[in-house]
């Protein structure tokens, strides 16, 4: 696999020769493309792949050999990555980059990529999870490279087979009642063509004459001969009604048709229950019940539909109690009655779009790079959210800026003010049922919670290092959106992000960009924050040349730490850095050591004030006391 290594000075410029370490590991993935969202590319084995009792929804993980390397001149390395496994089926390759600082911190970046086990995949479209035996199946197929491009003419292999679950009930040592699931599975012929067409499209329409869930399995082959392999399925209703894998505890499944709504659009849940006939009664709720009713369900077609409204947002629970009276069909004996009563609960989330809350927000800058002490001019422009013409008359605006070197330690999310806003709200509620006490025994599962599934990444002297540059609360806005603000920026070369949070009284959006603070020569401190009494260290300092010609430096650094003035001369190349390590003894009997360094070359010069501070080797401590009566007649003396 292609790796390419880069380490930047935030300010500009390539860390050059640095010493890296990489390790990463390889693990399955889900492939999601946005281009086509409504597509579906659950990637499977092969069944020559397969090892036996392999199941595909199982992750799995391999760890890959470490390396080492040295990065050129500019910082940067293009090589081939260590050696993979062989890939299968789509998977996730993440790799770690360990790295030196010029502070002399130890640190750590990431990037990960997705690898195909062909150059094309397959994409399926369903109009529905669930038909009826009497409607055709319609299914759309596309072809798709890693480019994320429609592939013509792609040959494709289209397999079906039917699968059926039978589930009975049984009694089990101690009084316990559970489930017992068999599958099987028939083959079924999908006549739907051998390739995709010119666009790289192929829909498949056919006919079931029997019932159950529906699995397709579809095979590309890409120009060298790869192959791959997705899987989707639907629900097919009929005569028959549907069964489903159940568990030991009172819960069962319920399986949303989409993952988010739009008032407005009708959310139809698959309820996945053990009985041939039930009656359910259905709660919306959120932090309280909102509406409720009570329906019957067949197991032909355990569907319930619930049409979205706007005081849904951002989230509800939809619950359902799942109900079957007495089986008299089957009879009680003296140590087993499987007809008793019974019931299930099922619980599922639905999230509700929250587009028209929010706001577009667009920040810039007048320039891209500014030096120290200079001033930079921000805009802000804010604009209605989705639906409404004009802003509300209350917007204002918050406005941030910040060092990203310290954005790199751990990301602030903090100023996405929406999601936080419309977070999703608790379910919040309990069910209780009195069936506890007449249908017996039982393994008491999870229930009432949804189901569910981040770090670290990263002329004067210059002693001003604050993190933040900017924190203004509220600013108000013009009758077009836009807001101007003047940002004084400190002697810390690096990059700040400038992030702009626009606030009315029910809508909210986020913006931001970046610019960078830099100059031709460069010091950077490796000294540590604190050091003690008698301390002998090495003081590591970088001296970075970000211009397009050679530098000859004079490096200088003075303390109380130094009896005379350290000086070197260095001789460093374009867009290159060189580290000064200065022999200290930590003298005794001081609370801090100030550092003033400098590096001057015939065009250019930094200077930088450090702070550093002296704790004792020994700490003065108590360690024992007398209590002793004293006057001019007996004075004090210690033994």
């Amino acid at each position: 696999l292609p790796m390419q290594l880069q380490l930047r000075y935030l300010n500009g410029g390539g860390y050059s020769h640095a010493p890296v370490t990489v390790r990463g590991r390889v693990s399955s993935t889900w492939l999601n493309l946005k281009e086509f969202e409504a597509y579906s590319f659950n990637s499977v084995l092969l069944e020559e792949n397969k090892k036996p009792n392999e199941d595909d929804s199982q992750n799995q993980t391999q760890d890959l050999a470490q390396q080492s390397f040295i990065l050129d001149e500019s910082g940067a390395l293009t090589t081939a990555s260590m050696p993979l496994p062989a890939i299968n089926k789509v998977s996730r390759v993440e790799l770690e980059m360990e790295f030196r600082d010029p502070n002399g911190e130890t640190q750590t970046v990431g990037a990960n990529t997705t690898v195909w086990p062909a150059a094309v995949l397959i994409g399926s479209k369903v109009k529905s999870s669930w038909v009826t035996k009497s409607e055709p199946v319609s299914i759309d197929f596309i072809s798709v490279n890693q480019q994320h491009k429609l592939v013509p003419n792609t040959p494709i292999k289209i397999t079906g087979q039917m699968v059926r679950y039978q589930s009975h009930r049984k009694r089990t040592l101690g009084g316990y009642y559970s489930y017992d699931t068999t599958q099987t599975k028939e083959p079924v012929a999908v006549n739907c063509g051998t390739q995709t067409n010119e666009q790289g499209r192929l829909n498949c329409t056919f006919n079931l004459k029997s019932s159950g869930e529906l699995q397709l399995t579809t095979i590309s082959t890409d120009a060298q001969g790869r192959q791959a392999a997705t899987q989707t399925s639907l629900w097919v209703s009929g005569d028959n009604s549907w069964w489903f894998e159940q568990g030991d505890d009172d819960r069962i499944d319920m399986l949303a048709d989409k993952k988010n709504y739009q008032v407005g659009d009708s959310a139809r849940l698959q309820v996945r229950m053990p009985f041939q006939e039930a009656t359910a009664l259905v709660s919306v709720s959120r932090d309280g019940v909102i509406e409720h009713w009570v329906q019957a369900l067949s197991g032909k077609e355990p569907v319930i539909t619930i049409p979205i409204k706007s005081e849904y947002a951002p989230n509800v629970y939809v619950s359902a109690v799942i109900v079957r009276g007495r089986n008299n069909q089957i009879e009680a004996t003296a140590l087993v009655d499987l007809g008793k009563p019974a019931f299930k609960m099922g619980i599922t989330e639905l999230k509700v779009g929250w587009e028209a809350y929010q706001l577009g927000v667009n920040v810039t800058t007048d320039k891209a790079s500014y030096h120290a002490r200079e001033q930079a001019q921000v805009t802000v422009q804010v604009t209605p959210a989705k639906g409404r013409d004009t802003l509300p008359n209350n917007t204002e605006i918050t406005l941030a800026v910040v060092d990203e070197a310290l954005l790199e330690l751990a990301d602030n999310n903090s100023w996405n003010v929406l999601p936080s806003m419309m977070l999703s709200r608790s379910y919040g509620m309990q069910t209780a049922t009195n069936q506890l006490h007449v249908v017996g025994k039982r393994h008491f599962g999870k229930k009432a919670l949804p189901s569910g599934g981040g770090g670290g990444r990263g002329g004067s002297t210059r002693e001003l290092f604050d993190t933040l540059l900017l924190w203004q609360a509220s600013a108000p806005v013009d009758a077009q959106g836009k807001a101007q603000f003047a940002v004084p920026i400190n002697d810390s070369l690096t990059r700040f992000k400038v992030v702009a949070i626009a606030i009315s009284r029910e809508q909210f959006g986020t913006g931001s960009t970046s610019f960078t603070n830099t100059q031709e020569l460069q010091l950077l401190s490796g000294l540590p924050l604190v050091v003690r009494d008698g301390d002998n260290y090495q003081a590591e300092f970088t001296v970075r040349n970000s211009s397009s010609q050679a530098q000859t430096v004079q490096f200088s650094a003075t303390s109380e730490a130094l009896n005379t003035p350290f000086t070197r001369t260095l001789s460093i190349e374009a867009n290159s850095a060189q580290v000064v390590n200065v022999p200290v003894v930590v003298p005794l009997e001081h609370q801090s050591l100030t550092w003033l360094i400098s590096a001057v070359s015939e065009n250019y010069q930094d200077k930088l004030k450090v702070t550093q501070k002296v704790l004792p080797a020994i700490p003065l401590q108590l360690s024992s006391s007398v209590l002793t009566q004293i006057s001019a007649t007996n004075p004090y003396q210690s033994s």
